[in-house]
């Protein structure tokens, strides 16, 4: 099986972070809205890490925080927790087929965003940025559908399937 290029770049990343810190700290901040359909797939994916790190199975150098609509809400526990790196979730038009994963600048996020946030990602992570001096990254996952009581979509709850996955098997 192959393993997905934004599962590369996060061990390519985590890697380099290990040069300077054995453990790095990482934070996974998943961002969205649960009631309109596929923009929950930040959330619904830190909500599955969650249920793993409540069973042990997650290494104390990783910090989950489902972020909901502001993730600016959480900057003072990032803060306290002080990563190496910050990945954002969020489900991102990125005109690719539904349920696609990608690896993003952050900068990007202006652009590609689902939009529904009370701050937009770019901002809040040129903050986190400057504020904490830490990597930052976007797993942007391309909607089915977003809008008001939509569903969640079958490609959206596969795509946060192998993202879950993809994530407990690359993190240190």
């Amino acid at each position: 099986m192959l393993t997905p290029s934004w599962q590369k770049q996060l061990r390519q990343t985590i890697k380099q972070l290990t040069k300077a810190e054995p453990s790095p700290r990482i934070a996974i901040l998943g961002v969205g809205n649960e009631l309109n359909g596929d923009d929950a797939a930040g959330v619904t994916t830190t909500r599955a890490l969650l249920q793993y790190q409540a069973r042990g199975k997650f290494p104390l150098s990783v910090l989950v925080i489902d972020a909901g609509l502001a993730p600016e809400n959480f900057s003072g526990r990032l803060r306290q927790f002080a990563p190496h790196l910050v990945i954002l979730i969020d489900a991102a038009h990125m005109d690719a087929p539904p349920g696609e994963i990608r690896w993003l600048a952050w900068e990007q996020a202006a652009g590609l965003s689902a939009s529904t946030h009370t701050l937009p990602l770019s901002m809040f992570s040129g903050f986190i940025v400057a504020e904490l001096g830490c990597q930052v990254i976007l797993l942007g996952i391309q909607p089915q559908q977003i809008g008001p009581g939509q569903p969640f979509s079958l490609p959206m709850r596969n795509a946060v399937h192998r993202l879950t996955r993809g994530l407990l098997r690359t993190l240190p």
